[in-house]
């Protein structure tokens, strides 16, 4: 399983949860930016990734070698196309699952951040790849 920003605000917690509902850490790979964390993962006995969500390219190539569960979050300003980058990767490369980290109400458009939720499970399901947006109040993907 490859959780994308698994160094960030919100999904640095998602490889320990992950590991809580019974996944063994020799299975994740956390993928992010900052190496510190990086760092601490592995030794953890994750697999880790440095891999910007910007990069179109790294992105892909790391997809393709993970065929399994792919979970993303992406950051502003780029939220969605960092999404829509990591789900046409999974896609190519007959990912099973694709989750990501959306936000309960996605349909409420009083949150601007919503737009990007929505758009992604329009881009998800459109995709033909399976999946769901998982809001970070619910937990981890199931």
């Amino acid at each position: 399983m490859l959780v994308f920003g698994a160094t960030g605000a919100l999904d640095c917690h998602m490889p320990d949860a992950l590991v809580t509902r019974g996944i063994s850490p020799e299975t994740i790979t956390a993928v992010g930016r900052n190496r510190v964390r990086l760092g601490e993962l592995a030794s953890a006995g994750f697999g880790t990734a440095a891999v910007d969500l910007s990069d179109a390219a790294a992105v892909a190539e790391l997809v393709a070698g993970h065929s399994d569960n792919v979970l993303i979050s992406g950051t502003d300003p780029n939220r969605l196309a960092q999404h829509k980058s990591v789900i046409e990767a999974a896609k190519n490369a007959h990912a099973r699952h694709v989750y990501y980290t959306g936000g309960a109400r996605a349909d409420d458009d009083r949150f601007g951040i919503n737009a990007d939720h929505r758009a992604t499970e329009i881009t998800r399901a459109a995709s033909g790849v399976t999946g769901r947006a998982t809001a970070a109040t619910r937990g981890t993907p199931g």
